[in-house]
Order: structure tokens, then C-alpha cells, then sequence
């Protein structure tokens, strides 16, 4: 069975932190003041967090099958917080689907839902699983590189998100 899974997951594979210098859509530098580097449009605040647009929305990445994805980034007291992609498309969401069924039922580990994520994570590694009645959404931890990736498919609304969070912000969020 073809793999729809791949094309999100590698948009943004589990992201770096501390990059200094240019901006890097790919490798987003968590943590750091985003005043450093140019092409940020901020559209929204919400609370402690305003949200903004890059000069490069898609991160160099061409449509393709499934759409064209939208990036966003979060920013905390001044620093980069969090990526969010989001994809919208039928044919996305089917598939993913299936592959959550086959990760239910045991057949297939949380680090066969994508061959990008083997690479990134131990394969007995299991993320936390949230369902409801039109949507799935798994979230990992990765103390070592000090993030939490949460992946939320919304079946109704054929919605894909991708979100890395950077957990020393994040954790700053919890007490305001």
C-alpha cells in the first residue's frame, strides 16, 4: 500500500533547535528571538502567543498532490515557539486513515506510520493517542531535542496539522 503519511512528515522532520544566522524554515531555531531575522508578518495574537507568516509561507515545499501546505510560527515573550503545518486534503486525511485503523489494531508500530519518523524516533517508542469522533491526534515528547510533535487529522474538515512545540516555552505557557 502506498504511503500518504511521508509527504507531511517530511515537510518539517523533527526540526533542530539553536540555529543562529539566516533563517531556516526547515530547521526552525527554537528558542531564539525572531526579531533576528527578517521576513516575519505577524496576523494574530492569542493570549501570551502571537502567530506569524514567514516571506517563505511553504518552506520552499512545491505543491503536490495534496495541496500546498501552510506554515505558521508561534511566538512566546519574543521567541519561537512553535511550527504549525497544516495541509488540507481529502485524499491525505483518507489515508491516514487507514494507517491509524492498522496502528489500532496493532499491525503496524507509531513509527511505521511514516518512514520519516523510523529515522527520528525508536520504533518501540509509542506516542500518546487522542481520538474523537472525526479526528485522531498523536503527540510525542522528545526531551532530548526539547520538543513535542502533535499530529491532529480532522476528518470532517480534511485537515492535517503538524505542530512541533518547543518544550521550554511550552512549559512557561502552563503557568499563565
Amino acid at each position: 500500500m502506498k504511503l500518504l503519511l511521508p509527504l507531511l512528515l517530511t515537510l518539517c522532520l523533527l526540526p533542530a533547535t539553536g540555529h543562529a544566522g539566516e533563517f531556516d524554515c526547515q530547521n526552525p531555531p527554537f528558542g531564539e528571538a525572531i526579531a533576528q531575522f527578517d521576513g516575519f508578518h505577524k496576523y494574530k495574537e492569542a493570549g501570551p502567543v502571537s502567530y506569524y507568516t514567514h516571506d517563505d509561507p511553504d518552506c520552499g515545499i512545491a505543491a503536490n498532490k495534496y495541496g500546498k501546505p501552510e506554515i505558521a510560527y508561534a511566538v512566546v515573550d519574543g521567541k519561537l515557539y512553535a511550527q504549525i503545518v497544516t495541509v488540507v486534503s481529502e485524499e491525505l486525511t483518507r489515508g491516514i486513515k487507514e494507517r491509524a485503523a492498522l496502528y489500532k489494531a496493532g499491525k503496524i508500530k507509531a513509527a511505521d506510520l511514516s518512514p520519516g519518523f523510523r529515522d527520528q524516533v525508536n520504533a518501540d517508542v509509542q506516542p500518546k493517542m487522542k481520538e474523537g469522533e472525526n479526528s485522531s491526534e498523536l503527540i510525542w515528547n522528545f526531551p532530548d531535542r526539547k520538543l513535542r510533535a502533535k499530529f491532529k487529522v480532522d476528518y470532517a474538515t480534511n485537515t492535517v496539522k503538524l505542530n512541533y512545540y518547543y518544550l521550554p516555552l511550552w512549559e512557561t505557557l502552563q503557568d499563565k
